[in-house]
């Protein structure tokens, strides 16, 4: 399946906790918000978050959510600060 975002890889395939990066907390909440808002425009987004959410391998935003997000909606959050969240 081709997606409008794997153009765009330096945005949405990052790797939230990755220590090796350059980037201030701040920038990479920055990075975050925008591809997160990229997401909410784009049609394929379910598609994107089911594969995701099959491949835990999977690091970066997908279908609008980080990797720490997801799973937390797999029910095996591994960070104190994130609460469990219960997909609608």
């Amino acid at each position: 399946m081709d997606f409008p975002c794997v153009k765009m890889a330096n945005l949405f395939f990052v790797d939230e906790r990755d220590p090796e990066d350059d980037l201030t907390p701040a920038q990479r909440r920055l990075l975050v918000d925008r591809a997160k808002a990229l997401c909410d425009l784009c049609s394929k987004k379910d598609k994107c978050l089911a594969l995701a959410m099959a491949d835990r391998t999977r690091r970066g935003i997908y279908g609008g959510t980080t990797t720490q997000e997801r799973l937390c909606l797999q029910g095996a959050c591994r960070h104190a600060g994130h609460r469990q969240v219960v997909a609608a």
